[in-house]
């Protein structure tokens, strides 16, 4: 079971609480360095303004927060953290994601700064980032909203998203369900499998989620929200019975 994570506005009485998750992993490196730890500490104050601060709940309990702000195009992720006692749990890439799908609802990228050294730009990598510049110390990345994904009912797991297909899509689905070892177990598809077989069913699937009562639904990865395969409840049971019957497929590399 997915654990729910709300957002709530901070309030000034929560920035003890967001310093302390920012000093924490900063402190061995301040210290490595032989940095000066009260010169961050009043640059972090000076950076922190409340209004642009969301706290992350998760059960009624306090367990991060992030501090973004909007700019014409772009919606910028100026800090992401995550208590310690929480990590490790895809929180992170989870907080990733609704700020993805935030501005995309204003048809706005997303950007970030990353410290060279820090390894959670593969995770940005992987949810769709490409660096657009750098300075000495960080890489500034960018993600462009996903223009044509549909909207549609979602279903989540903790591997998983259950969604429409939107023509972003396209490249996977051909990729995939081309490979006869899929192919061939799928009876609906024809075989060889052509980028018009794809536009056409990416359609499909659209119009399915537009009534509001879908049948068919792409799997994707909730990580990175890459299409991996199909399922459906469009299937015959082969009695000549009214009911549907589960169908599904997976591309061979998953």
């Amino acid at each position: 079971m997915v654990e729910e994570l709300t957002l709530r506005p901070a309030q000034l009485a929560d920035f003890a609480f967001c310093q302390r998750t920012y000093l924490e992993p900063m402190r061995p490196t301040i210290e490595k360095l032989g940095l000066d730890e009260a010169s961050h500490l009043a640059n972090f104050a000076r950076r922190w303004q409340v209004e642009q601060v969301r706290i992350v709940m998760m059960h009624g309990q306090v367990i991060g927060w992030l501090q973004t702000a909007a700019t014409d195009d772009a919606l910028f992720l100026a800090q992401l953290f995550v208590d310690t006692s929480f990590q490790r749990q895809g929180i992170g890439s989870r907080l990733i994601r609704i700020l993805i799908e935030e501005a995309a609802r204003e048809n706005k990228a997303v950007t970030l700064g990353v410290v060279k050294t820090n390894p959670a730009r593969r995770l940005y990598e992987r949810l769709g980032f490409s660096v657009t510049h750098e300075d000495q110390y960080k890489f500034y990345m960018r993600r462009h909203p996903d223009r044509t994904r549909a909207p549609g009912i979602v279903i989540e797991t903790a591997r998983l998203r259950i969604r429409s297909l939107g023509d972003d899509d396209l490249a996977d689905l051909v990729a995939l369900i081309d490979n006869w070892e899929v192919a061939r177990w799928v009876s609906s598809v024809p075989h060889p499998y052509s980028e018009a077989d794809g536009r056409e069913w990416i359609a499909l699937v659209r119009q399915d989620h537009a009534t509001g009562r879908p049948r068919r639904f792409a799997v994707a990865l909730q990580e990175t929200d890459r299409l991996i395969g199909g399922v459906s409840l469009d299937g015959s049971t082969g009695d000549r019975s009214e009911e549907p019957s589960l169908g599904y497929w997976v591309g061979q590399p998953y």
